[in-house]
């Protein structure tokens, strides 16, 4: 068997779950084939989800061991059966071959994102918890179990989280964000502009800054400078991001006047 880190390939939960739609179709009139390797079952999800489901899972059935699982795992995220997926991600995790406790984690973490698809927070919670007791110093699972407290509106919980994450990882843009907004969330606000502040200091071009800059620039009374923030933001995203849409919504609906 290879070792594990060939298995993890960067495949981010998000990007399969809403982009990829189930599709009901009568069973295949061939028999079913196993895939070729791990990259060969991922490259099928997006081309057709169920058929890649049945695919790993004959696979599985067939000595195919951790890859197969995990395809199968991304396979129901695709289709949407987050709740499927994030047990059969757990199960992976605990599975004596599943690798280091880094890569352990890295399974956990996919997981618990897949229980938020499946708006189970708590369990989502759970487990980033047990991903953090085996891999304590990744800023990611930190940040990922500081948003889910961030949903549960525990947002003094949440930041605590954050600060852990930039503790590990002090160029994280994305966690001084969602710092910022627990920070907002708690009356703080000049520590949640420094936040953005700092964000957009490590990278100017950062939309989700942008967009909060300009909605803090905007309660402060500068619509000019929130306007521009906002169509920076648009310039810096994809058109059909929920950071285009936000920024959008702002220009549209805040009813800022004309630039002089």
């Amino acid at each position: 068997m290879a070792p594990m880190r060939t298995y993890l390939i960067l495949i981010s939960l998000a990007v399969f779950a809403p982009a990829l739609a189930f599709a009901a179709s009568a069973p295949s009139p061939v028999p079913i084939t196993m895939p070729k390797s791990y990259e060969d079952c991922i490259a099928a999800i997006p081309k057709k989800a169920d058929d890649a489901l049945e695919r790993a899972l004959y696979w599985s059935d067939h000595n195919g061991g951790i890859p197969a699982e995990h395809c199968a795992a991304l396979a129901l995220i695709a289709l949407q059966a987050y709740q499927d997926a994030a047990n059969r991600l757990e199960t992976i995790a605990r599975d004596p071959d599943a690798g280091t406790l880094m890569e352990r984690a890295e399974f956990l973490d996919q997981a618990g994102n897949a229980w938020i698809l499946a708006n189970r927070l708590d369990a989502a919670e759970a487990t980033f918890s047990a991903a953090l007791k085996l891999s304590p110093r990744n800023a990611t699972l930190w940040l990922d179990r500081s948003r889910v407290k961030a949903a549960k509106k525990q947002w003094a919980a949440a930041e605590d989280d954050a600060n852990h994450a930039l503790a590990f990882d002090a160029k994280r843009t994305d966690a001084y964000v969602a710092r910022a907004a627990d920070r907002t969330q708690q009356g703080k606000k000049d520590p949640a502009r420094a936040d953005i502040d700092k964000a957009l200091t490590i990278d100017p071009t950062y939309a989700d800054a942008l967009v909060e800059r300009g909605h803090m620039r905007w309660d402060a009374g500068d619509k000019k400078g929130a306007r521009g923030d906002w169509r920076d933001a648009l310039v810096n995203t994809p058109a059909n991001s929920d950071t285009a849409e936000a920024a959008r919504n702002y220009i549209q609906n805040a009813e800022l006047p004309q630039d002089k």
